[in-house]
């Protein structure tokens, strides 16, 4: 996510294109580059805000509001749902060990 790809663009003429039709269509062509660029960013940028930059998973807001919308759809469609979570005993002690370094790697 957030790499473009190239593309191809193709432009159909009748007849003879004006003298300036080169530049012109350049300028377009970058025009649409930047803004495809820009749109590209934008989604790495929402993604990037929505999840943690350490361990890459979602942020707490995240999970409360996927919960939510997980819980309505059950509700709504009378289909079960679960849900596990998992405590990892004494991480905290690793982390004060050994530094937050050592239970990230861990």
């Amino acid at each position: 996510m957030g790499r473009l790809h190239p593309r191809l663009l193709t432009v159909l003429l009748q007849g003879r294109p004006p003298l300036n039709f080169s530049s012109e269509v350049t300028v377009y062509a970058q025009l649409l580059g930047l803004g495809l660029n820009k749109a590209a960013l934008y989604r790495l940028m929402v993604e990037r805000s929505r999840t943690d930059g350490l361990t890459n998973l979602y942020l707490r807001r995240i999970f409360l509001e996927r919960l939510n919308e997980e819980i309505s759809f059950s509700k709504r469609y009378g289909t079960s749902f679960s849900l596990l979570m998992l405590d990892l005993d004494r991480f905290k002690s690793v982390n004060d060990t050994y530094g937050h370094p050592a239970g990230t790697s861990s």
